[in-house]
């Protein structure tokens, strides 16, 4: 009998000596802020504010473009807290899967360009492509998940793309799909990325490599602080801790059980498929960074994300550097799909590319959400953009982050006041 009571009182001295370490130690340090609010917007920068002062940020960015204009630009809390390194202006965040609507933008200057045809075949561009039931996957199928091409039999290494980018080709043109393509539509996690790479890559007409194409055709036209494959001489920049929020800090209340519950047993075996995709060192490796990856691996400041979409959004208005004409805006942001996504198993809509955010009064804003937390979106009725990076990581795709949340409200209520002003 004394076992036990013995190694009650063991773990109870350890689960007290972890609570403190990894929570209650932190709650203590001096919270660093900077940045810029426009009057109009005070309500936005005071909740990014409480978001950081209340522990919902470790380290984080906010910016909004509005009518073309910066008009919140803040930033808070650590890159690195064990060190108490402060986020600062020109942190560098990793933002995940909005990479993916940088490079739906990107394929949308190919598009305007004449290299691609949004409604041609994939293997019109990429020859070998077309085998094994893929041959009639066109470009829109493959951008909008519906080629069902979400996992791969044979994962790939993500240094193979720029070690031996024919390898990687052709391998990635073996796979098999997972489902008639066009007859549904799956969050291709890894996938997506991997195969718009190679298209990018096989319709660029002088052939460069990836990171140069983003480089070329938008990051440096439009002075964007993006990087798809970020230089050593960046890397300083970068955030290099990633933390995963615990359950208790996404479980807010009972309603949030079921969905917390399903996310592990229902979607894990989904996204676990996905993610075995693509094989890599941690993200936050220097070599990691340094693969440019349409899927997961762009940085980039809070501020040059919402430029980006805010120079989509105020399409027309930007004195004649769009990066988009509103025309093709109208057909990417305007809904092809909706319905439940057969992988991440959640009710969403789709553009032609990009992922359609339903705003609270009707509509939509287009763009990417990205693991954890990370957001950039555009909408062009109000021609307003939002860009959130965090390294506080909320690891439940099904379950509304609270910051995000807290954030677009007061977005869409500093909006109501200035109309009715």
């Amino acid at each position: 009998m004394k076992f036990p009571v013995n190694g009650a009182f063991f773990f109870a001295i350890i689960a007290i000596y972890w609570y403190y370490f990894e929570f209650c130690r932190y709650q203590d340090l001096p919270q660093f802020m900077g940045g810029y609010v426009d009057p109009r917007f005070k309500l936005v920068g005071e909740t990014f504010r409480k978001n950081v002062n209340n522990g919902l940020e470790v380290g984080g960015a906010i910016a909004v473009y509005y009518e073309g204009e910066l008009v919140v630009d803040m930033w808070g809390g650590y890159i690195d807290r064990e060190v108490l390194i402060p986020w600062k202006n020109d942190t560098l965040g990793l933002v995940y899967s909005c990479s993916k609507g940088i490079g739906v933008i990107l394929l949308g200057i190919f598009a305007e360009k004449g290299y691609i045809d949004f409604q041609e075949r994939v293997s019109h561009y990429w020859p070998e492509f077309a085998q094994n039931g893929k041959e009639s996957i066109t470009i829109e199928m493959l951008i909008n998940h519906q080629a069902g091409l979400h996992y791969l039999e044979e994962p790939l290494e993500m240094e193979l793309f720029i070690t031996d980018f024919d390898q990687f080709a052709s391998k990635l043109a073996l796979q098999k799909p997972h489902w008639t393509p066009g007859t549904q539509f799956g969050y291709h996690c890894f996938t997506f990325g991997m195969y718009v790479d190679v298209l990018l890559r096989k319709a660029d007409p002088l052939k460069r490599p990836l990171e140069q194409i983003y480089r070329e055709e938008l990051f440096k036209p439009y002075d964007l602080d993006i990087f798809q494959g970020t230089p050593y001489s960046e890397q300083y920049r970068t955030v290099s801790v990633l933390t995963e929020k615990y359950w208790w800090e996404v479980v807010d209340s009972f309603f949030d059980i079921v969905p917390y519950i399903a996310s592990r047993i229902l979607f894990a075996p989904h996204i676990c498929k996905a993610s075995t995709a693509l094989l890599f060192n941690q993200l936050t490796d220097s070599d990691t960074k340094l693969i440019p990856s349409t899927s997961v691996n762009a940085y980039s400041t809070a501020r040059s994300l919402a430029k980006l979409y805010g120079n989509l959004a105020n399409a027309g208005y930007n004195k004649g550097k769009d990066i988009l004409s509103k025309s093709i805006l109208n057909e990417l942001t305007k809904v092809k799909l909706s319905g439940t996504d057969q992988v991440l198993l959640l009710e969403r809509a789709l553009g032609l590319g990009f992922m359609l955010h339903p705003l609270p009064k009707g509509g939509y804003m287009f763009g990417y959400a990205g693991f954890g937390g990370q957001v950039a979106y555009g909408e062009m009725t109000n021609r307003i953009s939002i860009a959130h990076i965090t390294n506080h990581l909320n690891p439940i795709i099904s379950l509304n982050d609270e910051r995000w949340s807290s954030i677009i409200t007061a977005i869409y209520d500093s909006l109501e006041k200035i109309k009715k002003h």
